[in-house]
């Protein structure tokens, strides 16, 4: 049982190669807006150029909450990260929105928009985060644009 308000998620074939001051990430996991912060990693490295040629999303630079440094991030990484507690134990009771229903039909249809169709939960018990809500995140700010949808997700990078 987690009785912290942060948890430290470290993924077993990522290993820390420097010391990291993470004060700076728990105060701004303190603010509302900030659910989950991940850690600088070789997938992450140039984020922005990632993200428009990889996904065709321009993603605004580096914002300061609570003196932190963040990179807003468009995908749930299963990296090692800090995250809200509450936030991770809602994250395995959210349910897919019955929007969903009303995106149009694709060939092939989005994975994303088959899930949301089928109803229930984002993560079911053996799910991958990052196969699952890391998909949803994408394809939510891929469709309804970022700034409409990042605040629900508030996933940042710590840079």
């Amino acid at each position: 049982r987690v009785s912290t308000p942060f948890v430290c998620v470290v993924q077993h074939d990522n290993a820390f190669v420097r010391g990291v001051d993470l004060r700076p990430v728990a105060r701004a996991l303190s603010d509302e807006r900030v659910r989950y912060v991940g850690l600088m990693s070789t997938a992450t490295a140039d984020y922005q150029a990632l993200c428009v040629s990889r996904h065709g999303v321009r993603v605004p630079g580096p914002v300061e909450i609570a003196g932190c440094p963040l990179q807003p991030l468009i995908y749930w990484y299963d990296k090692t990260h800090l995250a809200r507690a509450d936030y991770y134990r809602a994250l395995f009771e959210a349910t897919y929105e019955k929007a969903y229903w009303y995106l149009p039909d694709t060939e092939p249809p989005e994975e994303v928009v088959t899930l949301g169709r089928r109803g229930g939960l984002i993560i079911r018990p053996g799910d991958f985060i990052e196969e699952t809500l890391g998909k949803k995140e994408l394809f939510d700010i891929r469709t309804f644009g970022f700034h409409e949808m990042h605040p629900t997700y508030g996933t940042y990078l710590y840079v």
